[in-house]
């Protein structure tokens, strides 16, 4: 929590250090802290892609820890980290207009059920 209503940079720089930390949200207390917020800790498309290539190597592995191409390691905690980050993209709304390709992807990746007949 952030007390300064009016200090947007504060508390972008509280927010960065608590997903430094591996935390996914911060909590607000006003309703113009939101879009700060929200901005910080939504998963960029980059990192979706880390999540997805991540959860393919680890199932493809047959859930046992694997050394991936660029030398990432990954185990039962990097798995569970990358699940997490993509069961919390499929939950985030997408802005009115935007096509969302990748959500039947993540949602089967995570195994999610669908949210919409669109899809």
């Amino acid at each position: 929590m952030h007390a300064r209503i009016n200090d947007d940079h504060g508390l972008r720089q509280q927010a960065e250090f608590a997903r430094s930390l591996g935390f996914f949200g911060k909590s607000a207390i006003h309703p113009r802290q939101l879009p700060a917020i929200h901005d910080v800790f939504t998963p960029s498309p980059e990192e979706l892609a880390w999540a997805e290539g991540v959860l393919a190597a680890f199932r493809a592995a047959g859930g046992q820890a694997v050394k991936l191409a660029d030398g990432e390691f990954v185990d039962l905690p990097v798995a569970d980290r990358a699940q997490r980050l993509l069961e919390l993209a499929v939950q985030l709304p997408v802005p009115a207009g935007a096509a969302d390709p990748r959500a039947s992807d993540v949602r089967a990746l995570v195994g999610a059920p669908r949210t919409s007949k669109s899809e």
